[in-house]
C-alpha cells in the first residue's frame, strides 16, 4: 500500500446519514477509503489523477477522487486538501 498524508478524516453530515440509513453503504464507502489511501484515484480516471499524482510526490497540494456505487446508485467524493491536514468524505450530489 501507498502511503501520503491525509490529516484528519472527517465525514460530511449529510454522507453519514445517507450510511446510516442504508447500511449496505457502509462497505462501499470503506473500500473506497482503502482505494483512495492505495492512489486508486476514482471513477473514471481523469486530468484530476495527474494533479493528485503530483501532490501524493511531493506530499502537498489537493488530492481528490470520486467513487460510484453502482447497487445501490450513490456517490461520494474524497478530498484531501492541499495542506494534508484533514480529508473529507462527501457526496457530491449533496450541498454541504
Amino acid at each position: 500500500m501507498k502511503n501520503f498524508t491525509t490529516g484528519k478524516m472527517v465525514m460530511a453530515y449529510p454522507a453519514h446519514i445517507d450510511i446510516i440509513q442504508n447500511p449496505q453503504l457502509s462497505d462501499f464507502v470503506y473500500k473506497s477509503i482503502k482505494r483512495y489511501l492505495n492512489c486508486e484515484w476514482g471513477d473514471p480516471e481523469t486530468i484530476q489523477n495527474e494533479k493528485n499524482w503530483d501532490a501524493y510526490q511531493w506530499n502537498n497540494g489537493e488530492i481528490r477522487a470520486t467513487y460510484q456505487c453502482h447497487d445501490p446508485e450513490y456517490t461520494i467524493e474524497i478530498l484531501t486538501v492541499a495542506d494534508h491536514s484533514y480529508t473529507i468524505i462527501s457526496n457530491p450530489n449533496h450541498h454541504e
